[in-house]
């Protein structure tokens, strides 16, 4: 019997959606990867789904669908995650 693959508990970025509009609820921009650490924590990822890259290895891949959220969220609200609604980058 085979363990569980940590990635297999990492939501999908539709499900990380409302945690992401959360981050960004207060109105101040917030760096990116401040949301993706503390909104692993918020959902209670374990240290391996946190640190399970993305087959490329340069990003994992909890990050990546982080990172996806917040581009989706940009399109589809027709405005850019800077204007204060979502996390920009910096």
């Amino acid at each position: 019997m085979t363990a569980p693959d940590p990635a297999d508990t990492i939501p999908d970025y539709q499900s990380l959606m409302l945690p992401v509009l959360r981050a960004a609820a207060n109105g101040e921009q917030q760096h990116i990867g401040t949301v993706v650490q503390k909104r692993g924590g918020e959902l209670a990822l374990g240290e391996a789904a946190r640190a399970a890259s993305l087959p490329s290895g340069r990003r994992t891949i909890f990050a990546n669908r982080v990172h996806w959220t917040e581009t989706y969220m940009a399109m589809g609200y027709g405005g850019s995650a800077a204007r204060g609604w979502a996390c920009p980058r910096p």
